[in-house]
């Protein structure tokens, strides 16, 4: 990865997320052109409300528990990625998140609230996805890998778009480039909202076949909802789902493998899987 740029922001929760935003917005690349009416139009390459967003998200809904790294939000070219420590909080899940609430920190929810950075509960990834469906760009991805939930919102990747920063005028003008081989998992099925991961209703059909010991089978469906499409994991994340032993973990994760319902991905280390799509096992969803 090729950091161009890299800053911290440290201080109390509002003045990280005032910091936050207000550098970035530097960093936002706009272009002017004369409209039909005759009057010159300057668009920016993301909405001021997501870029808000995306941040105010990440400090609100991030498991505070999990120290050792950080919320980093990353510029490309192309879009912006959010990476903030613990999973989707309670039910919400990625293909249900527009219209679904949960507060992991309530407290920082309604201190943010009081500070207009918080409208309405449950309204901010709503707007969001119309804001950017106004403009014609893609709606935000969110996926998990391990214990870091990430965020990615695209551009149009429209080259007319100029910085507005005159000292970042080169070919790479974002806050950080990288080679996609590397950094980027599977663009195709990661960015694929069509891909579903192993029905509920077939996963329990296919480990109740099992002769497998009541506690066993509860712990494999831990395990399942615990875990999303594409997520990359193995007896480690497994260990930590279930607070066990790393014998019960490599257990565990034998036991799905030989039911058939996880994959094996190649290049993320010894022992890595994902669960098997539905597609995957020839039933329809």
């Amino acid at each position: 990865m090729n950091v161009i740029k890299d800053v911290i922001f440290k201080g109390t929760i509002l003045k990280i997320i005032k910091d936050s935003i207000a550098y970035l917005d530097t960093q936002i690349k706009e272009k002017t052109y004369l409209g039909p009416e005759g009057i010159f139009i300057t668009e920016e390459e993301y909405p001021k409300f997501v870029r808000q967003e995306i941040i105010v998200n990440a400090v609100t809904h991030r498991a505070y528990s999990i120290t050792g790294t950080d919320i980093q939000i990353k510029m490309f070219d192309n879009r912006i990625v959010v990476e903030s420590p613990g999973k989707l909080p309670g039910m919400v899940r990625a293909e249900n998140i527009r219209f679904t609430h949960f507060s992991r920190n309530p407290k920082i929810a309604e201190f943010l609230r009081a500070y207009d950075f918080v409208k309405e509960y449950g309204e901010g990834v709503d707007r969001m996805c119309r804001e950017l469906e106004a403009v014609g760009q893609k709606l935000p991805l969110y996926y998990t890998n391990a214990f870091m939930l990430k965020t990615i919102v695209y551009n149009k990747g429209n080259p007319a778009i100029q910085s507005k920063n005159p000292a970042i005028q080169s070919k790479s003008p974002a806050i950080q480039s990288e080679n996609p081989a590397i950094q980027i998992r599977n663009e195709i099925l990661e960015n694929d909202l069509s891909v579903k991961k192993l029905e509920i209703g077939t996963f329990k059909a296919m480990i109740a076949a099992q002769k497998y010991f009541t506690h066993t089978k509860s712990n494999l469906l831990k395990i399942y909802d615990s875990i999303e499409t594409n997520q990359v994991f193995g007896a480690p994340e497994v260990r930590e789902i279930l607070g066990c032993t790393v014998t019960v973990s490599k257990d565990m994760v034998k036991k799905l493998k030989d039911m058939g319902i996880v994959a094996e991905v190649k290049g993320k280390g010894k022992g890595k899987y994902r669960f098997v799509y539905q597609s995957e096992t020839g039933e329809k969803s």
